[in-house]
């Protein structure tokens, strides 16, 4: 061989291994592999089905990198361990050559995707998506629109201030839950979810919203739970949960500013639940709960009204359980518990309770236990419980001056119970 040709095969030979060499290849764990060229991962070898991968000391995944998987979960962690502050990581359609078409759920954390992403284009099983601690400042539109069958999309913790007529257009039209938890919203204008029809369950947790609209949940006619808490609401408006909500179970309105509930605020809207603790009610609202014909809970616990008004709950035919624990209450006036069937009457630790007046529980129906425990009630009057139905009634935690249940009129059948009282 001619000294030219050898030097010819001697020269490729280095460029391979120079090439090799720049390729290096770690063990996450066991059973997972990372090769990659400086901060692009060029390979990922792995028997899992489902896979995670922390990747913050990477900023990219070439085309075909996961083209051996064969999984149907994959969960992506692109952030500092400590601060998991969203940062861009180089994501395209071609990075889940090969695995993209089997892939059903995928989760990312730390990642602040470009508005434009099409990274998910070939993914078309995925059915949940979930960006956690993200950058997004707007609904990510663009990335999932060609996912058909989405089912879930869950956002915990996002830059997203305004929700508009148009953030959700061209969404998944079959999205069935949805969370936009932990964020900066604050203003929802217009009606944002109108073509989200098959939207079942929607969390808005966590966020700054001070006010709702009756056109801030139109078109969510499957709408069954939607979570508000920890935001900062200050008065509910009428129209806002309606009878257009057909099938509407559970609001959680807890942790909010609530000062005030329009009357029959509530009117129509077939809720089974309604969630208010740690608000801020000075007074129970004068007919809010007007209307709200199928509810069965109703807690009102941790907020700052003194009275109960007579027969404030009469309208509510079908509540079953009544919750005020660890708030202002004081008094409890004639009837004001009448109406409702209850199985369960909770009013425990409210140390402004010191005394039931006479007939506070007269007109309890359904058999009950009432539980009436660790407030600072010394005295009860003569027939406070009058006529009051219940199963059994329990006292323990309170500072009572005495216990004679045959002035009090406590139904004979009842049971009562005085275990650890305080008198």
């Amino acid at each position: 061989m001619s000294q030219f040709g050898l030097l010819f095969i001697l020269t490729i030979t280095s460029v391979v291994l120079i090439s090799a060499s720049n390729e290096s290849c770690v063990q996450q764990d066991a059973d997972v592999t990372i090769c990659s060229s400086g901060r692009v991962i060029t390979q990922v070898l792995s028997h899992q089905r489902s896979l995670s991968l922390d990747l913050a000391n990477y900023d990219s995944i070439a085309p075909n990198a996961l083209n051996d998987l064969r999984l149907y979960s994959l969960s992506f962690n692109f952030g500092d361990s400590s601060t998991c502050e969203p940062r861009t990581f180089d994501l395209t359609p071609e990075s889940f050559n090969g695995v993209g078409s089997g892939l059903e759920t995928l989760h990312i954390t730390c990642w602040d995707p470009p508005k434009d992403s099409e990274a998910l284009k070939f993914c078309s099983r995925l059915t949940k998506v979930e960006l956690i601690r993200s950058g997004l400042t707007e609904p990510p539109k663009t990335l999932l629109k060609a996912l058909e069958g989405l089912d879930m999309f869950i956002v915990e913790g996002h830059r997203i201030e305004t929700l508009d007529d148009d953030s959700f257009s061209g969404f998944p039209a079959w999205v069935q839950l949805m969370y936009l938890n932990d964020g900066s919203l604050e203003t929802i204008q217009g009606s944002p979810f109108k073509n989200m029809h098959y939207l079942a369950r929607l969390s808005l947790k966590n966020n700054k919203i001070r006010h709702l609209t009756p056109k801030t949940f139109a078109g969510l006619g499957k709408l069954e739970k939607i979570n508000l808490e920890h935001n900062l609401i200050e008065k509910i408006v009428g129209g806002v949960f309606s009878s257009a909500h057909r099938w509407l179970k559970g609001i959680d309105l807890r942790n909010n500013r609530i000062v005030d509930i329009e009357e029959e605020a509530f009117y129509g809207a077939p809720m089974i639940g309604l969630f208010l603790m740690n608000n801020s009610l000075e007074t129970l609202p004068v007919r809010a709960f007007d209307g709200a014909k199928q509810l069965r809970v109703l807690n009102l616990s941790a907020n700052k009204f003194t009275v109960i008004p007579s027969h404030y709950f009469v309208n509510l035919e079908h509540l079953e359980s009544l919750i005020i624990n660890s708030g202002a209450l004081s008094k409890i006036e004639p009837y004001g518990l009448a109406g409702p069937k209850y199985g369960s009457l909770e009013i425990r630790y409210n140390h402004n309770l010191t005394q039931l007046d006479t007939d506070s529980f007269n007109g309890v129906e359904g058999r009950p236990i009432l539980k009436l425990e660790d407030n600072n009630i010394k005295f009860i009057q003569d027939n406070s419980f009058r006529n009051a139905k219940a199963f059994a009634i329990y006292l323990t935690g309170n500072p009572l001056q005495d216990h004679d249940i045959t002035r009090w009129g406590v139904d004979p059948t009842t049971y009562v119970s005085f275990k650890n009282a305080r008198y």
